[in-house]
């Protein structure tokens, strides 16, 4: 998906878990959405400079932080336990669960140098949410990116496999990624309403938040027609690979 999808769905999924399991505090809340956007947009490290400054601008810088940090972390990393590291180019590196892993981690120890510099409760409380709202934009990248044609390798660059869905992000005339917002910012005002109104008790609201989160992203993977590729060849290379004719033994005279 394009960046201001993955912001979309990122921020309508922080603010559903937190009306539920996060105090009403603007700065948690704060800290919790700056996190899962900046995991939301931190796979996708070949974004390009926007023509002109505005909210993209901080997204692409997200981005450089990525591109400069992040992923040479990652290759470095593969360099050391396999025979030949990746290109760096490769969006693989990136949209698998070995890469947003090395992310995290990359991220997580750039957090925790002012906890361990100024000792303090609150900064560390506050840097735990934002490196929790980071693994939810992270997972969030790859469950939204796998219902696209480019789709996502979950095991790379350990295995060839891929998922990918059929969904275009660009094209205008499939509604479906417009239908899966609409979905998430109706259960979320439903939860925002219920939590306002005091209908339900808050530990029943708790109970069903992270049900109603996983039912809305499988019923995107559903929709999206997500299919398992990569791990075996082609149908096709095999049968034109048995049309081939065998070349024809050449005898050389004595």
């Amino acid at each position: 998906m394009i960046t201001r999808q993955h912001l979309a769905l990122a921020i309508m999924c922080t603010l559903l878990i937190s009306s539920t399991f996060l105090p009403f505090d603007p700065t948690v809340l704060a800290a919790a959405l700056g996190g899962t956007c900046a995991g939301a947009i931190l796979p996708d490290f070949q974004m390009k400079k926007p023509k002109r400054f505005g909210l993209l601008t901080c997204a692409w810088l997200v981005a450089q932080f990525s591109k400069k940090i992040c992923v040479p972390a990652i290759c470095s990393s593969y360099s050391r336990i396999l025979p030949g590291a990746p290109h760096t180019g490769d969006k693989s590196l990136t949209h698998s669960l070995p890469g947003v892993s090395l992310i995290f981690i990359t991220i997580a120890g750039i957090a925790l140098v002012p906890v361990l510099l100024i000792r303090d409760g609150a900064v560390l409380s506050l840097s735990c949410v934002f490196l929790a709202g980071v693994i939810l934009g992270l997972a969030l990248h790859l469950a939204e990116d796998l219902c696209t044609r480019k789709g996502i390798s979950p095991l790379f660059p350990f295995s060839s496999c891929s998922l990918s869905g059929s969904i275009r992000p660009c094209n205008g005339a499939d509604r479906r990624i417009a239908r899966f917002q609409a979905q998430h910012g109706s259960v979320l005002g439903v939860f925002l309403a219920l939590h306002a109104t005091g209908i339900l008790p808050i530990p029943l609201l708790r109970e069903m938040c992270l049900p109603a989160l996983c039912v809305l992203l499988g019923w995107m993977i559903y929709r999206s027609d997500v299919t398992l590729g990569g791990s075996q060849p082609p149908a096709d290379y095999t049968r034109a690979a048995a049309t081939v004719p065998r070349a024809m033994p050449v005898h050389v005279a004595p």
